[in-house]
């Protein structure tokens, strides 16, 4: 799934002002327990905090400036605090960094962002949740992926039929 803002499906049924998300990678966010912001996803964020400091965590915190920001967690409403940097001072590159048992999204799940009454929102759903929320936008993708899991399964099972197990 392609990085994306909310659509007008989206934006109802999470009473949101707009909003973008992607899907979480293996390769480097859940590795590494960072989100690297796209553009879409940097629209919303940027609009909503102003003055994001560039540099790394440890140089920024030893000046003492903060790196942390606080969001809202869909669905509960919870206010949680992430750190949100520029990590090179001289690009523009925006990143997120998780922290497990706060918002620490596996790959594979659909993370996103988005803005409701004044306030910043972040959350993360499985693909198939998500599509039913975007009106069946992804649904093909959500099909595909399903009948690839039942395909997997259907190859573990022995040959012949199915026994009904007491």
């Amino acid at each position: 799934m392609e990085p994306f803002e909310f659509n007008d499906e989206m934006k109802r049924y999470f009473r949101a002002d707009r909003g973008a998300g992607s899907i979480v990678t293996e390769k480097d966010e859940a590795r590494k327990s960072q989100i690297t912001i796209t553009r879409f996803e940097n629209e919303v964020i940027s609009s909503y905090f102003k003055d994001i400091p560039k540099g790394s965590k440890t140089s920024l915190e030893e000046q003492g400036v903060s790196v942390e920001v606080t969001f809202r967690l869909y669905p509960t409403g919870e206010n949680i605090t992430l750190v949100l940097l520029h990590p090179k001072p001289k690009r523009t590159e925006l990143r997120i960094y998780m922290k497990a048992g706060v918002f620490k999204p596996s790959a594979g799940l659909i993370w996103f962002v988005f803005l409701r009454d004044g306030e910043i929102w972040i959350g993360a759903l499985d693909e198939y949740s998500f599509s039913e929320i975007s009106g069946g936008k992804n649904k093909t993708a959500s099909q595909d992926t399903l009948i690839f899991h039942l395909l997997e399964i259907n190859h573990r099972l022995p040959a012949g039929p199915l026994q009904r197990i007491s």
